[in-house]
């Protein structure tokens, strides 16, 4: 089940549809209640600065802050990338993640790149 605050729907949705071909229907909720075992807990807080973000895979569950939804929807996206191969290879009903704590913040306000397409002439 995920929990989410409010401000993160979005969020939990997406994630729903990242896992449900893995494990079947996800329910999402903003309930606070996270007392159960396999739960995912989406929140809000003070990490690092925009668009930061810092998760915890526990045994009981996975805790996702984030400075803003962004940071929110980076953490799931970092996330993902830890789902083992064998799991896109052979459908199963259980993802096996390692218990992990990570805090990550981007290093420049800024993600891309630019390219200068210009055409340089020399003369001589």
């Amino acid at each position: 089940k995920i929990f989410f605050e409010k401000g993160l729907e979005v969020e939990s949705k997406l994630l729903a549809e990242y896992l449900e071909p893995f494990l079947g229907k996800i329910s999402w909720t903003n309930e606070a209640n996270t007392q159960s075992a396999n739960f995912i807990r989406l929140a809000t807080g003070k990490v690092a600065g925009s668009e930061s973000y810092k998760f915890n895979i526990g045994k009981n569950g996975i805790e996702i802050v984030g400075q803003d939804a962004a940071g929110v929807a980076f953490a799931i996206q970092s996330i993902r990338s830890l789902i083992p191969l064998k799991n896109y290879q052979i459908k199963s009903k259980k993802i096996a993640l390692p218990f992990v704590e990570v805090e990550d913040a981007p290093r420049f306000a800024y993600r891309g790149s630019g390219i200068d397409s210009s055409k340089r002439v020399i003369k001589t």
